[in-house]
């Protein structure tokens, strides 16, 4: 007769790192799903922020990156828990807040409904920033330091034309230094200052 389900649940997670609920029900035939989910409690089992939650590993297996995501095969898994908690978590410890794209990137799925939802329950505020739409922090002190380094929307038509001007060119030679784009538009009289600028804010830092 089994009696140490803790172990042998435990045991199977070190033998396949992350399971389906399903598969699991089929290991224990008999033991309820609230059974399980209790089990799960007491060995710091964690499910996936994706696939519904139907993913699950135990936290101690998770190899969290910098922004505390993990992909496993089709798993992704997240150290602040739930897709929504780590949305809000990710937004609030950003420094001037993240865009949709920027969330993608992190948790590498899409999120546009979980961010509405989020935005009706007050959770996250959406502002607009130039070409899109920022998500900042809901507490009020977080959200006036993240919006007092938030962009201002383009003061001009050629402030805009700038921009397309300088990432058409990075696009097109992606080694392009900020030098390299003032002398192709110096003509045109884009400063070093506005160059870096745009580096600063699309290209992740700048080049010399």
């Amino acid at each position: 007769m089994r009696t140490n389900y803790i172990k042998e649940l435990y045991d199977l997670f070190c033998r396949k790192t992350v399971l389906k609920l399903s598969t699991i029900m089929s290991a224990f035939p008999g033991r309820s799903r609230m059974s399980i989910h209790r089990d799960f409690k007491k060995i710091d089992a964690i499910s996936s922020y994706n696939n519904r939650g139907g993913f699950y590993t135990l936290r101690e297996l998770a190899q969290f990156n910098e922004h505390g995501v993990w992909k496993y095969g089709d798993a992704l898994f997240s150290a602040y828990g739930s897709l929504k908690q780590t949305i809000c978590t990710l937004i609030n410890r950003s420094k001037k807040g993240m865009t949709h794209n920027e969330l993608l990137e992190v948790l590498q799925l899409r999120t546009h409904g979980t961010l509405l939802e989020l935005v009706k329950e007050n959770a996250i505020i959406r502002e607009e920033s130039r070409e899109t739409f920022v998500y900042v922090s809901a507490e009020p002190e977080i959200r006036q330091n993240q919006l007092s380094i938030m962009p201002e929307p383009f003061n001009s038509e050629a402030e805009l034309r700038m921009v397309i001007n300088v990432l058409s060119m990075i696009i097109k030679k992606p080694e392009a230094t900020i030098s390299d784009v003032c002398r192709e538009y110096k003509d045109a009289g884009y400063t070093q200052m506005a160059v870096e600028k745009i580096f600063e804010r699309y290209v992740q830092g700048k080049k010399n």
